[in-house]
């Protein structure tokens, strides 16, 4: 591994998928529709495909007969499908996808949504991309394809856990995905387990976009902060906010040249002199897995930047009692003439943390007033995909919280999927957005992954979520031990850089010896329903509560009934969470019970 390169992880750009270019509606194609035929599969491994560490990975998979690809669902976890996939063994998905008419002015994106949990992408045998973490969004620049009629897309995937001699692991070392969520679902989840769209940007786009809101006495304030990729001289932008058809504000402002472009976008995972000194062991371990990290590539970066804002006397503010959204049009203007639209749907609302303002340090507001989170941890769990689940599967699910007087979701333990955080946005959903990172380091596991990998994917899910009104906490890890990677350190480092609007929280700040501190809300998980459920400090949120009897495996078997005075506890802790000073609320373990039943002919695993 010492030979090999350690690479920066760096800021995403996820450009948003633009309504109009150039006045026109979007190209977008989703290539994920559970069709059967749409996909076939390759139930083996090449064993002479290029290394995932080469220089040159191009191949010619026109050497792998017809009969030996399979249709199969996409998305869906690929055991779900009848699969039996190993671990460290890479597979294939091909589609033929017919593209679109795009002029020379424009670009064609491939976004994917979620691949779990290593993947590389070939377009006509021509390798294109890499990517590692399952549950973030990613894209490949698809521009040189532009102008054929179709192409043949191949996605290899790994699910990457252990020491069985693989692809990315060829001398046998144990490695692991960061997000380690093959391991808590019993068996091997990989595969396209999310949407995959296929898109057009103009030439000269906007590449990011950062909304903030605040509240400035009784007028609301949505600042939108623009990154944009243009080689005119005159590139401007305008954000227009309606309510309903009725325009509310609007701004124009000419974009800025940046001093530099921001090509220096990537950021160091690397600790002082002093964490070294302190943490010779974990700094030894981040240094010999970070070779195994191989970053996707960013070829796009901005050269203009500018900030945009709009006052809104008296606005209808957003919580999950009252969901107000407006409509936030942002447009690019190059030499007077609109090339792109996007559109939002924004809430205007405001967090309170950390005793701003001469409020409690131990309390968290929204618009000024206190609230209490009455939630659940959920996982993506489908009797038909898997770890992957229809658009009304998401829709039902939350609706289905809202109904039962549930304010608050963590998503445990990896990021929800953009339509889920829509419907929340629309809905009146609370979130805890967390990493896809879980259980490293902590209760005698060891950690087998880089340091970039965890950063790589936080930097993804903030840059893909911070527009999500409902999103008003940051969540690092999930049951980890904060000084066994300079990671956690480096994720805090970054979010404090990029997003002070929404509070912090890891989970086991019982293992953090180090300063600062890296959380704004304290982490509790499983205390006792008739203990002391708040701090003096900090807001405390116990974000895993009154354990779920399914694992109980025993005690139901002598008495099934044990489910239902499970109520009886969650009754108990809710109300003394609500009445108890510094107890910011919970999240009770779990909304539902985590089982699908894999098919005959499949394996369990790791547990």
């Amino acid at each position: 591994m010492e030979n090999r390169k350690a690479s920066k992880p760096y800021i995403p750009y996820l450009p948003q998928i633009p309504d109009k270019i150039y006045g026109e509606p979007n190209f977008v194609q989703k290539l994920t529709n559970r069709t059967e035929g749409e996909w076939q599969f390759l139930f083996r491994e090449i064993k002479d495909i290029p290394s995932p560490y080469a220089e040159a990975q191009d191949y010619d998979f026109n050497k792998i007969s017809p009969q030996e690809w399979q249709n199969v669902v996409v998305p869906s976890s690929l055991i779900m499908q009848g699969f039996d996939i190993e671990n460290n063994t890479e597979y294939y998905y091909k589609r033929t996808v017919k593209l679109p008419r795009v002029k020379r002015s424009e670009k064609l994106i491939l976004r994917f949504e979620g691949v779990y949990s290593n993947a590389r992408v070939w377009v006509n045998n021509r390798y294109i991309n890499t990517h590692i973490g399952g549950f973030t969004q990613w894209d490949c620049d698809l521009s040189a394809f532009s102008q054929e009629e179709e192409i043949t897309l191949i996605i290899g995937v790994t699910d990457a856990e252990g020491n069985k001699k693989g692809i990315w692991n060829p001398g046998g070392e144990t490695i692991s995905n960061a997000a380690w969520a093959s391991y808590y679902a019993h068996c091997n989840i990989g595969g396209i387990i999310r949407d995959i769209k296929l898109f057009t940007l103009p030439k000269n786009h906007i590449a990011r976009t950062h909304i903030n809101t605040r509240l400035n006495g009784v007028s609301g304030v949505v600042e939108t902060y623009i990154e944009a990729f243009s080689d005119s001289k005159d590139i401007s932008a305008q954000i227009v906010l309606l309510d309903g058809d009725s325009i509310v504000a609007q701004s124009d402002c000419a974009l800025e040249k940046l001093l530099t472009e921001s090509r220096d976008n990537a950021y160091d995972a690397l600790p002082d002199a002093k964490w070294i000194k302190t943490h010779k062991k974990a700094y030894q371990n981040d240094e010999k897995y970070k070779y195994l990290y191989v970053p996707y590539s960013c070829d796009h970066f901005t050269n203009y930047a500018g900030v945009l804002a709009v006052c809104v006397n008296a606005p209808k503010l957003w919580d999950a009692e009252h969901p107000n959204l407006y409509t936030l049009k942002i447009r690019l203007m190059e030499n007077g003439v609109q090339t792109q639209e996007n559109t939002y749907r924004i809430g205007i609302r405001e967090i309170t943390y950390g005793g701003k303002n001469g409020a409690p340090k131990n309390k968290v507001y929204i618009n000024g007033s206190e609230i209490k989170l009455r939630g659940v941890c959920r996982h993506d769990v489908s009797h038909l995909y898997g770890r992957s689940l229809t658009e009304e599967d998401i829709y039902n699910e939350i609706l289905t919280y809202k109904k039962h007087n549930i304010n608050f979701i963590r998503t445990s333990h990896y990021p929800a999927p953009e339509y889920m955080l829509q419907v929340c946005d629309a809905l009146g959903m609370y979130v805890e957005q967390e990493n896809a990172a879980c259980f490293k380091g902590a209760n005698n596991f060891e950690i087998y992954n880089g340091p970039q990998e965890f950063l790589q994917s936080f930097a993804e899910m903030i840059e893909g979520a911070r527009n999500h009104t409902s999103v008003i906490i940051w969540s690092l890890a999930n049951e980890s031990d904060f000084e066994k990677t300079y990671a956690f350190r480096a994720e805090f480092d970054y979010a404090k850089k990029i997003d002070l609007s929404r509070p912090l929280i890891f989970s086991y700040p019982h293992l953090v010896h180090s300063k600062p501190l890296p959380y704004d809300i304290l982490s509790k998980h499983y205390a006792k329903v008739t203990g002391n459920l708040g701090d003096k400090k900090f807001p405390l949120l116990h974000d895993e509560f009154a354990h779920v009897p399914c694992y109980n495996i025993e005690s139901l078997k002598r008495d099934n009934s044990v489910r239902d005075f499970w109520g009886e506890s969650i009754r108990k802790g809710w109300n003394r969470i609500f009445n108890t000073d510094g107890a910011l609320g919970c999240a009770v373990w779990a909304a539902a019970d985590d089982v699908f039943c894999i098919p005959k002919g499949t394996s369990e695993r790791h547990q």
